[in-house]
């Protein structure tokens, strides 16, 4: 919570009890604030970005610190990698999936107009235009036709589905913190396991 008003008001707020004891150990900040009403809200929301801001990388830093010490430990409840964070989410053993934000990752699916056969493949997006064209070029392995249909999608959307369908929690993870450096070091994609798999 964040608490804002004009004066002493705000604090008088605080120490008379008016906010349940759950409530009141919630409170991050205490903002002075010139206006009431609907423009005293917009100004606590341009002044408590900073707040805000420092709030979010703390709680990065608790994830990215929990998913260090799970993976360092011989039976922990953490994996790193594509395939193997995918393949526990379609198990819904995930619970939370660490994904950093500057990840390049794309899928390209194609899929053969004649026969439906499908080949898809995870590249960055650096090598989008070649992997793309080198598999278009080839000849469809089930009935030998080149006419496909295309379709590609960003990694994080394709986690962001699997974690909707398996109950699991997408935190995207700032590239230029240290802790965001310290999980690019994995790849840039990390998962907490709800159990052992």
């Amino acid at each position: 919570l964040i608490v804002s008003g004009p004066g002493p008001t705000k604090d008088y707020f605080i120490k008379s009890g008016y906010l349940d004891y759950r409530l009141k150990d919630n409170i991050i900040s205490v903002l002075d604030g010139a206006y009431c009403g609907s423009e005293g809200v917009r100004e606590t929301l341009e002044k408590a970005h900073d707040v805000l801001q420092n709030v979010r990388v703390v709680e990065e830093r608790k994830l990215v610190q929990k998913f260090l010490r799970e993976i360092n430990q011989e039976k922990g409840l953490a994996l790193y990698g594509i395939m193997e964070v995918s393949n526990a989410m379609k198990k819904s053993s995930v619970d939370i999936v660490l994904v950093s934000d500057d990840l390049e990752i794309l899928e390209i699916r194609v899929k053969c107009k004649r026969c439906e056969d499908e080949r898809s493949v995870m590249v960055k997006r650096e090598n989008y235009v070649s992997e793309k064209q080198n598999l278009i070029s080839n000849q469809c392995t089930s009935c030998s036709s080149m006419d496909y249909q295309v379709q590609e999608r960003d990694i994080v959307d394709i986690l962001d589905d699997l974690a909707l369908d398996g109950g699991a929690r997408l935190e995207i993870i700032s590239g230029k913190s240290e802790d965001g450096r310290m999980l690019k070091s994995f790849g840039g994609l990390g998962a907490l396991l709800r159990y052992r798999i």
